[in-house]
């Protein structure tokens, strides 16, 4: 199969768990992320300082499929959604709410199955729901 061969709907989630403690780290923040398979994009690869390579098949180049919807918890305190030094916190806020939005919608929205219209149950963003 190939990516031109999915459904422009399709998607996959990967949830984060932390799976040792950093040493001085109090790191427990899980992680949600929704990605498009649908929209995916196969790129070249291109090595520091080179030319592109690849883009005619033959598994040389890379799939890109960034977030698209993102559920946490346990990731207050710890960083990883507060905006950098000199980052406006506005976008970061308006960008992590887009993205809590966009997850309910992969997790909860309504599909086609032939005839009927069937909704959405994602257990694992049911789960990190129960726990924020």
């Amino acid at each position: 199969m190939s990516l031109r061969d999915l459904h422009p709907a399709s998607w996959y989630s990967v949830a984060w768990y932390p799976i040792y403690r950093i040493p001085q780290g109090a790191f427990r923040a899980s992680f949600l992320t929704y990605h498009s398979l649908g929209h995916a994009a196969q790129r070249r690869r291109t090595p520091p300082g080179g030319s592109p390579v690849g883009g005619g098949g033959g598994g040389d180049g890379c799939i890109v499929s960034p977030p698209l919807g993102m559920e946490s918890y346990n990731a207050q305190g710890e960083g990883w959604l507060e905006p950098r030094e000199g980052a406006a916190s506005g976008a970061l806020e308006g960008r992590l709410g887009a993205m809590g939005r966009a997850a309910s919608v992969f997790s909860r929205g309504t599909v086609r199955r032939g005839p009927a219209q069937v909704r959405n149950n994602h257990p694992d963003y049911e789960f990190f729901l129960s726990r924020k």
